[in-house]
């Protein structure tokens, strides 16, 4: 059987979106273009350069001439994928693919549902109207669609993570191995440890974690923060004024070495402003860790069970935060309890089964439209 040949269009180079056009690769002729490989409170080593999957950053001359031919020659591929439908590079292939009859699906990692602006809204009824699927990732990315002019019979759904198989554990590590986790990374045995990650940024509400943390009666308690990003300072007044001797501040982890803290610490929180999705949710549930969480995270809507596996708390309601957090740190056999049941619910949510269900879903498309 000959291979399809795609276009592939996408924001920018996060190993998660590699790891999932990578699978594709397998099964596709592909044609990857990233819109940009920048963002002002990412550290440059998070993202993927070119190698296991070849692609094009549009921040030059020589790319973006590249991209412009091919989207002359839009007739020459089989279908296209819009990985993030409303950026520029994405509406622009979108038209071209319209004009030219040439099938193409979009995807949506997690939606905040707001109202748009009349011209906004003219876009995105463009861009999702002529989708032949819609992948996403939540009742909300659903509903994202679905308002946006999308048919229901399109929506494909898929388990959105930034998670390998190894990345999760088969079961709670012991409490042995999380001493010795400790002991490398110069962490107390005898504390227990709330981590969090994310960029120093406020949307991401770790001045509202700090607030909450002063109330906390965390006398055996240490938190971690870790991440980097403009709003240190902010962060270290904060702790310096109110005198918080059980707080760390570590910038930018690689993989390896964060997920050491995941494994090394004892709860996990995400104390966001919002998010359309929040990634590392999916990563403390794959390192054994009790989640808590805003309300307003998707990652947390649509994978945590209140009591179950987590905690989810009204967004800004800083008392209601401690108070999820203290439950569990005063509670070893409920953390533990939690941590198990985030194990087991984590297994499969892989970027390779992302890959394989955007593959059965696209091929299934074609055999129903063979004409």
């Amino acid at each position: 059987m000959n291979r399809k040949k795609a276009l592939v269009v996408a924001s920018y180079p996060a190993p998660y979106r590699v790891g999932v056009f990578k699978k594709l690769s397998e099964v596709y002729d592909l044609d990857v273009f990233f819109d940009t490989c920048k963002n002002e409170n990412r550290n440059p080593d998070w993202f993927c350069k070119s190698g296991e999957v070849s692609f094009e950053i549009l921040d030059n001359e020589q790319a973006v001439s590249k991209f412009e031919n091919v989207l002359k020659n839009i007739i020459n591929y089989d279908f296209l994928l819009a990985y993030d439908p409303a950026r520029k590079p994405c509406i622009k292939a979108v038209t071209k693919c319209r004009l030219s009859g040439v099938p193409y699906f979009v995807n949506n990692d997690g939606a905040l549902i707001r109202k748009s602006n009349f011209i906004k809204g003219l876009i995105k009824r463009f861009i999702f109207g002529g989708a032949k699927l819609c992948f996403g990732s939540s009742k909300s990315s659903d509903e994202y669609f679905l308002m946006n002019g999308v048919k229901k019979e399109s929506l494909r759904r898929h388990n959105f993570t930034s998670l390998n198989d190894e990345d999760i554990l088969k079961e709670r590590i012991s409490n042995e191995e999380k001493k010795t986790l400790k002991t490398e990374l110069d962490l107390n045995i005898d504390k227990i440890y709330v981590i969090t990650v994310g960029q120093f940024i406020e949307r991401k509400g770790f001045d509202l974690l700090l607030e909450a943390w002063n109330k906390l009666d965390g006398k055996n308690a240490e938190l971690i923060i870790v991440g980097g990003g403009d709003d240190r300072p902010k962060y270290e007044a904060f702790i310096a004024e109110n005198k918080l001797t059980n707080v760390t501040i570590i910038d930018f982890l690689a993989k390896e070495a964060l997920y050491d803290y995941y494994k090394a610490s004892d709860i996990f929180i995400l104390p966001t402003r919002e998010d359309v999705w929040g990634l590392v949710v999916n990563e403390a549930m794959a390192c054994g860790l009790p989640v808590v969480s805003s309300d307003n995270c998707v990652a947390a809507q649509e994978l945590i069970e209140q009591g179950e596996n987590g905690f989810i708390y009204p967004v800004y309601d800083i008392d209601a935060m401690k108070d999820c957090l203290q439950k569990l740190v005063d509670d070893e056999k409920l953390r533990e309890r939690i941590a198990d049941n985030n194990i087991s619910k984590i297994q499969g949510n892989t970027i390779e089964n992302i890959g394989k269900k955007h593959i059965a879903d696209i091929e299934e498309w074609f055999d129903n439209n063979k004409k």
